[in-house]
């Protein structure tokens, strides 16, 4: 049986990479982050989210988060549409978490880096709630058909409860293959 797991993890290793080519993958680079003692509103994470809405004199620039008991972190992405992805659809995908410190050893864990332990995200693209992200959500389709020149504001809103772990953070955008 555990034969099986590992094909089947393979498998959907080759398929996740022809589905999503990391050669064509476009770092976000470091994301704005900002840090909140309260819960972020809807209508305030909606408004950080909004072209103009985010505040970068309060937010610091990092890739990697040092989180503290009952915090709130706001994390921030902007991303331009080259002309060479117009007409595509793409797919926004966050990694994180410590990739040698997983809860359950499977290849789709291995590869992605996530686990139990990693946090979960509310995502809000230009001013609008949009996905979850967690352990098995790591990405979320941006835009169906991009349109060249178009800009998208990416936050995410993530809460640390009473045991924070401190987590690299890396998003992409990735042209979804659909051939």
């Amino acid at each position: 049986m555990p034969m099986l797991f590992e094909r089947i993890g393979r498998i959907l290793g080759e398929l996740s990479r022809h589905l999503l080519p990391a050669e064509r993958s476009v770092s976000l680079g470091v994301p704005g982050v900002l840090t909140e003692s309260e819960r972020p509103t809807e209508e305030t994470l909606c408004r950080l989210a909004a072209p103009g809405g985010w505040p970068t004199d309060e937010a610091a620039e990092t890739d990697y988060i040092k989180a503290e008991a009952y915090r709130y972190y706001v994390i921030r992405y902007q991303y331009e549409t080259p002309e060479e992805l117009a007409g595509q659809s793409l797919m926004f995908r966050l990694k994180t978490g410590d990739r040698h410190a997983w809860t359950r050893d499977t290849p789709f864990n291995r590869d992605l880096g996530w686990s139990a332990a990693n946090p979960q995200f509310t995502a809000v693209v230009n001013g609008e709630i949009y996905a979850g992200l967690d352990e098995y959500h790591q990405m979320f389709y941006l835009d169906e058909t991009a349109e060249a020149g178009k800009t998208y504001e990416i936050v995410l809103m993530h809460y640390t409860g009473h045991d924070p772990t401190s987590f690299p953070v890396e998003a992409y955008v990735t042209p979804l293959n659909k051939e």
